[in-house]
Order: structure tokens, then C-alpha cells, then sequence
């Protein structure tokens, strides 16, 4: 037994909502895919990199360590000299890199207490003044940094990613205050350009009470520079776990400690350094960062970007899709119509045939016999012609017709059809009338075929006592090609369908004078050439005009 909403259910054609929501998700959700995957590799080779430098940074201390240690000696410091060895360690911190993701400290080898515990501070180093040691050039920052130093401090650092090209902002000292080995901010200046104006900006840091501290300025005297923000500020995550760290050495613990994810890590480490005098440092280092952390802002907008262009790209391939389809279903209904239509046109005088031959066998109204004969002959005519016009729109519509161009002169096409039809114009007293001259390169054959179609329906559907216009323009490289008569029917807006397979102006089923496939031959010929063609009927003046 057939399943009749089973078969209904195959049957069912596809809308364009449907396959947009349908290509929509599943784009979706292979963008997500891809981007997770993509996102979890991208995550994983830039840990990779970042792992790669923290054992680089590490083994660069190292080398400070000792290459500091050498220099200070080649320079005269007696590094038994508890001054020279702050001095030792001033340097050593400007030469350790810290930042967001990394931490640096360094203890005693023999009692593991810290030297730096990794804390901030700033390293100033002073040239040029009078009343200072010149062997001692390098002062670390009294207490912690200030807040707004510090951000004035990262402002200059990364300048040069948002400023124009030699528009950097640059921070000055213009004075500082010295006092045990330490000092303290005076006042620094910053210059900046906003909107392509120099703007110069002061900022205060003097301490309350600048008592027993010597006042430095920043003159062409002595050189005041600030090289170096380093170490992790007390209240950071990173300082908190480079203590634990720390106090786990002491302890006995573990030296060095990994742990990686998708799209973070977390590394400590240790290190040992002999110096020439036998004594020994602790490098400690950990490096710790969460890339979802760091840069969700710019993941979030390029997710965003990529998801729009996907899913724009998927809502245009659904569309192509669905037109596609759209040009099947059209097309499909087409066949359906023409054959349904041409079932019908064929009904009609088959049935003839039908009556006029049983006439002839019952021998009814002999005196009829050359009548029915010849009815017999022009039904059977007039179906040839029905199936001969279909095969020949077939050959079109599939494209099995090959062009053969050559240049071919409208004017003297249209001046032969007239003669051909001479005899049907006279019969109706018809004139034909031909403005202009045009020329265009197409198959002759095929071209002949379309405009005899049109000619010959321009003097069957005419009025009598009337002109038929024929208008050949060409401009701008451009050729139009017009046909205009005054119509013996009442088209109306049905003039724009006339191209359909057996559509007929007239409505009318049983009319001979046309197989009603014509104009739908002459639309695939021109549209072949990759010509356009235009019905239209006002005013009772019916209007074939081809653009080619």
C-alpha cells in the first residue's frame, strides 16, 4: 500500500528559511569547532614560545650574576666591601626583567633569606654631580612605587604602540632627592602629543619631609635617569606566590614546579651561582600567565568578526542554494505546465480526428468526405507543427544549439521577411515601416528563425488598415531592435507572459492560427546570444523590443 504523506513528505520542497536556519547552525557550529580548535593550538604554541624565553630570561641572570660581578671587580669595587655588594645588588636588579607574567628574586645560597624578595622598586642611575661618589652611580627607590609613577612609567614603556612615528611620549626627571643609598622622586615631566599638539604635563612626587636627603636637579650638569620599574608591586598575585615559593626552598620542598593548560602555565624554578670569592646566589623565577586573561578583549571582537563573515558567507551560499533550487522548481513546474498545456492543445484535434474519421467510416454525409478529409489533414498539420515547435524549444532550453556568429545587417533581415510576408500584408492591408539601420554580430540561422517569429506574429495579430513599425537604434555600443503593432486583440498585462509555451493573446485553447510556442523559441534564441527581450501592450499598441 503507497504511503501517501510519506511520498507528499519527499515531495515537499525546500524554502529559503529553511536552508538559511539550516545553514546558519550547522555554519555555526563548525565555526565553533574550528575556532576552539584553532584557538587551543594557537594557545598551546604561544606557551610553548613563552615557556622557551622564561628558560632564556633564566639562563641570561645566570650570566648577570657573574658578568656584573666580573665588571665591578675590573672596575676597582672590592666586593668584600658590604657598599660595594649593595652596589653589586642595585645593579644585578636592573638587569633582571620582571613584568605581569614573570617574577624574579634572589636569596643567599648559604641561608636561602632573600636579598630581593622580588619586590617592586625603581633604579635610578645618577651622573655628573659634584657632591656624589662617581664610583657609585646606581640607587634603588626608597620604599614602593608610586601608583601614578608607575602607570606614567608603563605609559612611556609601551608609547611607541599607539603614538605616531617620532611622537613618542618621554618622561624626564627634573629632580630627585638622595639619601643612603636610596632616593626619592621629585618632580618628573611628561611629554605627549594630543591631537598633533605638544602637551607637557608635571607631576609632583617630593617627598613630605626632605630632611637629611640631598636635592638633586636634572640640569646640563648631572644626567638624572630612572631606568628601570622592577620586581612584582606587594599586593600582586605573582610577588604572593613567589613568598610561597620562596619559603618552600626553605623548607626543603621543591626547587622547581610546571604546571600548563590549554591556555595557561605556571612555572618556578631555581637556580645556583658561584662567585669568584666562593660565595653563592639563588636565582629564583617563576613565570605564570592566563592568555584568556590577557587578551578575552581581542579574542571576544575577532570570535565576533569571524562569526559575522561566517555566518554572512553561510547566509550567501544558502541563498545561492535556494535560488538554484528555485531555478529547478521553476523549472520543473514549466515542464509540468507546458505539458499539461500541451496535453490539452493536442486534445482538441485528436478529438477532430476522432469525429471526422468515425464520420467516414459510418459513411455519414458522404457528400462531407473531401471536408472531413481535409479537416483530418490541417488538425494533423497543426500537431506536427505543436511537436516540431516543442522539439525545437527542447534543443534551445538544454543549450544543444551551437552559435555560429557572423555580422548580420537588421535592416536587410527585416526588408527580406517583409518581402516573404508580402502577400499576408497586402491581404490585410498592412504596411511595414523600418527606421534606422543596425548591425550585430549573431547566428543567422537563428536570428532569421526569431525575428521571422515576430514579423509573422506582428502581421497575424494586426488590425487591418494599419502599420507595423520596425525601429533599429544603436547607442553607446548598445543595439535595440522594435516591433510595434496595433493588436486585433485585447492583451492587456498579459503581454509580459506571451513568452510561456502556449500562452496565447487571445485565451483561447481552440484558436489554430499559433502553437502558442513561438515567442518562448524566440526568447531562448535571443537570450542564447545574451540578448533581453520586452512585451508590452498600452494603449492597444503591442511592442516586441529586443536589447542586444
Amino acid at each position: 500500500m503507497i504511503d501517501i504523506k510519506s511520498r507528499l513528505k519527499k515531495q515537499k520542497r525546500k524554502t529559503f528559511k529553511g536552508i538559511l536556519i539550516k545553514k546558519l547552525i550547522s555554519t555555526f557550529l563548525v565555526t565553533t569547532l574550528v575556532l576552539c580548535v584553532m584557538s587551543i593550538a594557537l594557545f598551546q604554541v604561544t606557551l610553548y614560545f613563552l615557556d622557551s624565553n622564561f628558560y632564556m630570561e633564566e639562563t641570561y641572570s645566570q650570566d648577570a650574576v657573574t658578568s656584573v660581578y666580573d665588571s665591578m671587580l675590573k672596575q676597582g669595587f672590592a666586593m668584600d666591601n658590604p657598599k660595594d655588594m649593595e652596589e653589586y645588588y642595585t645593579r644585578l636588579k636592573m638587569r633582571f626583567y620582571s613584568n605581569d607574567y614573570m617574577a624574579t628574586a634572589l636569596l643567599d645560597g648559604d641561608t636561602l633569606e632573600p636579598i630581593w624578595d622580588g619586590g617592586e622598586t625603581g633604579i635610578a642611575v645618577i651622573k655628573g654631580k659634584d657632591n656624589l661618589d662617581e664610583k657609585y652611580l646606581y640607587y634603588e627607590m626608597e620604599g614602593e612605587v608610586p601608583d601614578k609613577y608607575r602607570e606614567l612609567y608603563m605609559y612611556v614603556q609601551n608609547g611607541y604602540m599607539f603614538a605616531e612615528m617620532g611622537k613618542d611620549p618621554v618622561d624626564e626627571i627634573v629632580d630627585i632627592y638622595i639619601k643612603d643609598r636610596k632616593f626619592a622622586l621629585g618632580k618628573v615631566k611628561l611629554t605627549e602629543y594630543k591631537k598633533g599638539k605638544k602637551v607637557v604635563t608635571e607631576y609632583d612626587f617630593t617627598p613630605e619631609d626632605t630632611t637629611g636627603y640631598i636635592h638633586i636637579q636634572n640640569d646640563e650638569n648631572v644626567d638624572i635617569m630612572v631606568s628601570m620599574v622592577s620586581g612584582n608591586p606587594k599586593d600582586s598575585y605573582r610577588y604572593k606566590a613567589m613568598q610561597e615559593y620562596i619559603q618552600s626552598l626553605k623548607d626543603g620542598r621543591y626547587q622547581f614546579t610546571t604546571y600548563k593548560g590549554l591556555w595557561d602555565m605556571e612555572t618556578q624554578s631555581s637556580s645556583m651561582v658561584f662567585l669568584p670569592d666562593g660565595s653563592r646566589i639563588v636565582i629564583c623565577k617563576m613565570f605564570s600567565v592566563n592568555l584568556l586573561e590577557i587578551a578575552w578583549k581581542q579574542i571576544i571582537i575577532e570570535y565576533v568578526i569571524i562569526y559575522i563573515v561566517a555566518l554572512a558567507f553561510a547566509a550567501l551560499f544558502a541563498r545561492t542554494k535556494y535560488l538554484k533550487l528555485k531555478s529547478a522548481y521553476d523549472m520543473e513546474d514549466y515542464r509540468i505546465t507546458m505539458t499539461n498545456t500541451m496535453a490539452h492543445d493536442l486534445k482538441s484535434p485528436l478529438m477532430s480526428i476522432s469525429g471526422y474519421a468515425e464520420n467516414l467510416k459510418a459513411n455519414i454525409n458522404t457528400d462531407k468526405k473531401e471536408y472531413y478529409a481535409d479537416s483530418i489533414l490541417e488538425n494533423v498539420t497543426y500537431m506536427n507543427d505543436i511537436i516540431s515547435n516543442v522539439l525545437e524549444l527542447s534543443k534551445v532550453e538544454t543549450g544543444a544549439l551551437k552559435l555560429n556568429k557572423v555580422e548580420l545587417n537588421v535592416e536587410e533581415l527585416v526588408v527580406e521577411l517583409a518581402d516573404h510576408y508580402r502577400d499576408a500584408l497586402n491581404e490585410k492591408s498592412l504596411e511595414l515601416k523600418v527606421d534606422g539601420t543596425l548591425k550585430i554580430k549573431a547566428d543567422k540561422i537563428l536570428i532569421h528563425q526569431a525575428m521571422d517569429n515576430i514579423i509573422g506574429n506582428a502581421i497575424k495579430y494586426s488590425k487591418e488598415n494599419t502599420t507595423i513599425e520596425v525601429s533599429l537604434e544603436k547607442n553607446k555600443g548598445k543595439g535595440l531592435i522594435s516591433v510595434s503593432n496595433v493588436s486585433s486583440q485585447d492583451i492587456g498585462k498579459d503581454a509580459e507572459n506571451l513568452w510561456k509555451p502556449f500562452v496565447k493573446g487571445d485565451n483561447s485553447r481552440s484558436n489554430k492560427q499559433g502553437t502558442g510556442v513561438g515567442l518562448a523559441i524566440v526568447k531562448n534564441i535571443l537570450e542564447l546570444h545574451g540578448y533581453r527581450l520586452r512585451l508590452s501592450c498600452e494603449d492597444g499598441v503591442f511592442k516586441v523590443e529586443i536589447k542586444v
